[in-house]
């Protein structure tokens, strides 16, 4: 029996898992091998300035080129990738913090070891990263978006819980303890995944259009977080030769994060919003402008403090990149691997090129010049010309004004939150033979009853989302069709997407037509349909019409 929508129950939180606890580890573990570009829990003999910029450069060129070779592999093979990521990312972790601790016991064979590690420990990152990513974006948006923020959130306890073990016994804890642990959790969590699901049906290379559109609608995205990366990789090349400044970007880091969850997080609780990455590049700007700016000015001593800002401006956002990379292979039912892909590859790149121009304005300017000048206008630079490609450049319209868009990572209050029980969750699919979704004399009445909000053909009411879609205002209500779709979106807690997919469905479009009207797969709307149908509590289109026929 189809639900009626009179009886809302309250929207709690989901459960914490293994997830949780796995990501939060694999955090840590990016914090003490990768992110600083020091090792923050070696010796202090072991941290001279030829052996951290061979660690640094090795890992950061070996992270990079995993991410572009995920990338391209999702796209021509995605098959590949739906079991292999945690070994590809467990297997390097484990031998290449093995192969530094070799490289403390082996001075003859240090530098070897040392480049050694920092290919392995890249390589893994990168695996362990997508295996996450992948997790995070299999789950229905609020558990997916709880699990990786609430890990996020716990990672910087753990993080600083390691500085209360002793120096002996921290560097055996990564290769012994955590990284099986995390790589344990990751086994579990990816049990649980629906490979079912059209993100991972999916095959690139049969609607190529698709993944070109992703491309279009979010490389600005990429670029904003990638001039924030810029930043960072210049702060992380003065932690060659300044261990406090790796210590302070260790913490930092750590602190970011943290921060970023728990202020989303808090903000879940009480309020519904949105948010993507290039609006919070629009926050984050002048803040980070204002800190390489001020590197010139602040005494050598401590320059550490702007570092850490710095980079924990960069955390914060790379933390809203993930939510955002999972919400796009939700909503456009494209491969997570090519998305998250196509963003890091940006944004690393970014960092290493900051880091690079970093580390040769250090080695290249005489040492009467302070290389903080051309950090500050470098990096400065560099985000300004992301925020003219963010704010317009060539565009008209202003990407702060709309409150929901296409692809955000959307928060809706969890207080004020209801939806109807499931009882029923038969999985079902738009009638591909029926022309209206909407009886004819209701549809009528409609017509004769506002003549100014006439019910509009879908190709036109997402007209500007084919023209801006990641840009522009979501549409509004443009007759009570489209009213009483908001209200169900509202009630049902339905995303964005699933609010434009069951609106269409309504109308009478096909999947055919649904699919090239929003760019995505005919798969990825049987997909959404399914939720639909299952937030609901309906069986067949007819059920949803029947619900909004007794809402009007």
């Amino acid at each position: 029996m189809a639900n009626n929508g009179t009886s809302p129950l309250p929207k709690s939180w989901p459960i914490p898992n293994e997830a949780v606890l796995g990501y939060a580890l694999y955090l840590v573990i990016n914090a003490t091998s990768l992110w600083g570009g020091v090792f923050p829990f070696f010796p202090a003999d072991f941290h001279t300035e030829q052996t951290t910029f061979a660690f640094e450069i090795t890992q950061s060129i070996s992270f990079l080129a995993a991410f572009l070779a995920t990338a391209i592999g999702a796209y021509r093979y995605p098959q590949f990738l739906r079991r292999s990521l945690i070994v590809a990312g467990g297997v390097p972790l484990s031998v290449g913090a093995f192969c530094l601790i070799a490289a403390l016991y082996l001075p003859v064979f240090k530098m070897a070891f040392v480049v050694a590690g920092g290919i392995l420990l890249g390589v893994g990152g990168a695996g362990f990263s997508f295996a996450w990513q992948r997790y995070f974006a299999a789950e229905e948006p609020e558990a997916g978006n709880f699990y990786l923020l609430s890990g996020a959130l716990i990672a910087p306890v753990i993080f600083f819980c390691l500085y209360v073990v002793p120096i002996a016994v921290r560097v055996y804890l990564v290769p012994l303890i955590m990284v099986p642990l995390c790589g344990l959790c990751a086994v579990l969590s990816t049990r649980r995944i629906d490979f079912s699901q059209s993100q991972f049906e999916d095959v690139p290379r049969e609607h190529p259009r698709v993944y070109l559109r992703v491309i279009q609608d979010h490389w600005r995205s990429a670029l904003a977080v990638g001039a924030l990366g810029f930043a960072s990789g210049m702060v992380r090349a003065g932690a060659i030769s300044d261990i406090s400044m790796g210590d302070a970007t260790n913490i930092a880091s750590m602190i970011g994060t943290g921060v970023a969850a728990g202020l989303m997080l808090g903000l879940w609780m009480h309020r519904t919003y949105a948010i993507d990455s290039e609006r919070v590049f629009l926050v984050l700007f002048p803040i980070a402008a204002i800190c390489l700016l001020a590197f010139p000015l602040v005494p050598a001593n401590h320059l550490f403090v702007m570092a850490g800002i710095v980079y924990m401006i960069f955390t914060f956002a790379f933390t809203v990149m993930l939510l955002q990379c999972a919400q796009i292979s939700r909503d456009r039912g494209v491969n997570q691997g090519f998305v998250f892909g196509f963003f890091g590859s940006i944004v690393y790149t970014f960092q290493n090129v900051g880091f690079i121009f970093g580390y040769a304005s250090h080695m290249a300017l005489p040492v009467s010049v302070d290389d903080s000048f051309a950090t500050a206008l470098a990096g400065t630079f560099v985000l300004a010309l992301a925020l003219y490609f963010v704010r317009g450049g060539a565009r008209t319209n202003d990407v702060s004004a709309s409150v929901f868009r296409p692809d955000d990572v959307e928060f809706r209050a969890m207080k004020s939150a209801a939806q109807n029980p499931p009882e029923s969750r038969k999985d079902a699919e738009p009638d591909e033979t029926s022309t209206s979704a909407v009886k004819p004399a209701r549809k009528n009445a409609e017509i004769q009853e506002k003549p100014d909000q006439q019910s509009l053909p879908l190709e036109r009411s997402v007209e500007p989302l084919l023209d801006e879609p990641s840009h522009g205002d979501a549409p509004k209500a443009r007759d009570r069709i489209s009213l009483r779709c908001k209200e169900l979106q509202e009630r049902y807690r339905l995303t964005n997407r699933e609010t434009e997919i069951m609106e269409a469905i309504v109308r009478g479009n096909s999947v055919a037509r649904i699919a090239e009207i929003f760019f995505i797969s005919e798969n990825t709307v049987r997909t959404h349909s399914k939720h639909i149908y299952r937030k609901l509590d309906v069986h067949r289109r007819q059920d949803i019409i029947d619900m909004i026929d007794k809402m009007c």
